[in-house]
């Protein structure tokens, strides 16, 4: 008797464990949570990995090879155009061109002279002539002889040759001035490139030489970036990019600041990469940050068009079969594979459509399979 009823409680308690381990494994697992697709604008972004570069960088190269005298500038200064960035030895031009200047006052004072006695001779050349008119008349009347107006005849040819001998030597002098002037120019011009001037407003983001070094046409000096030409080089999926338009809003995040930058679309790239099918896209800033740093790392959110009235569902409940994505609905305490279209997916929320947004929707459980035609509990 005893041992019945020892075989009647060990039956009762192996069912009560059947049960709770049926309730633990099977009816728990398989109890869901549901919710319904919603209704609400979304905004469209699409994401870009990136650096920050620049339209146009400055590289900022000598003209002439000379050793470096003086660098007013260093990495991280702003500069205006045109502001002196670096001298070059000239060796010396100085000199050269200290005696052409010289020479050049020289020739200008004797010039001066030349046209100051010519101006004279031709005084005295009207003189001479108006004695020798006189005298002539003079000669014919029987005042005078021959030998007197011969003498005045070959003065007056002296004073025609002196003038014409000071023509040719002004001009022998204008032309020595000409020259000399020329010269001057092309050493100054010469000069010039032995100082070195900012081509542009911006910043310093690089230096590569020191004073004493031998500058080359070579090799640069400094690079130099305008805040107006920063923008981020980011790379958007091809499938995507086509959707990516000039004039579109972005927000930039750059690695080394926590702060969200506005942007907007300034160039899309005509020609994918082949390799990592992807496509360059330009993004400036509204507001450059200051500092910056060419090559360091962005990301970009691009906001293309805005869906009114979109049905979403969170994007983790979107399930994959084959190549058909959807959601799991409850259709008479049955499980039903729905397929659907996705419109945009920020990998939080998905915008959607082929679904009611009065229809129930399985938020499916970690390692717990669902089944076409499978029974579900619910909420």
């Amino acid at each position: 008797m005893r041992s019945n009823l020892i075989k009647y409680l060990g039956a009762i308690l192996l069912l009560l464990l059947s049960v709770l381990l049926y309730r633990h494994f099977y009816i728990d697992k398989k109890h869901f949570q549901t919710l319904h697709p919603k209704i609400e604008d979304i905004q469209e972004k699409i994401f870009g990995i990136g650096t920050l570069s620049a339209k146009k960088i400055y590289t900022i190269t000598p003209q002439v090879s000379s050793k470096l005298l003086h660098l007013t500038v260093d990495v991280g200064d702003f500069v205006k155009k045109g502001e002196l960035l670096a001298t070059l030895d000239s060796i010396d031009l100085p000199n050269v061109l200290k005696n052409k200047e010289i020479n050049l006052q020289k020739a200008t004072a004797n010039l001066h002279a030349l046209k100051s006695e010519l101006k004279s001779l031709k005084v005295k050349k009207n003189l001479a002539y108006k004695d020798l008119k006189n005298y002539t008349l003079l000669k014919n009347k029987g005042v005078y002889g021959q030998s007197k107006v011969d003498s005045l005849s070959v003065n007056y040819k002296v004073f025609i040759n002196s003038i014409a001998s000071t023509k040719e030597n002004i001009k022998a002098q204008e032309l020595q001035i000409k020259s000399a002037k020329e010269d001057i120019e092309a050493i100054k011009k010469k000069l010039a490139l032995y100082n070195i001037y900012a081509p542009s407003n911006g910043y310093i983001v690089a230096k590569y030489a020191n004073i004493g070094e031998i500058a080359n046409p070579n090799g640069a000096i400094y690079k130099l970036v305008n805040p107006k030409d920063v923008w981020i080089k980011a790379y958007i999926d091809e499938r995507l990019a086509g959707k990516v338009s000039q004039g579109e809003r972005a927000t930039i995040k750059l690695r080394s600041s926590n702060k969200m930058f506005n942007g907007v679309v300034e160039r899309v790239e005509l020609i994918s990469d082949p390799v990592t099918l992807e496509r360059e896209v330009e993004v400036t800033f509204n507001k450059t940050p200051i500092p910056f740093y060419i090559n360091e790392q962005a990301t970009v959110n691009i906001l293309t068009q805005k869906l009114q009235n979109a049905l979403t569902v969170p994007s983790d409940i979107i399930v994959y079969q084959g190549n058909k994505s959807g959601v799991w609905v409850v259709r008479n305490k049955k499980a039903k594979f729905k397929e659907l279209k996705i419109i945009y997916n920020s990998g939080k929320k998905a915008a959607v459509s082929g679904i009611d947004k009065e229809e129930t929707i399985l938020v499916p459980k970690q390692g717990v399979q669902i089944s076409e035609g499978e029974e579900i509990n619910h909420d």
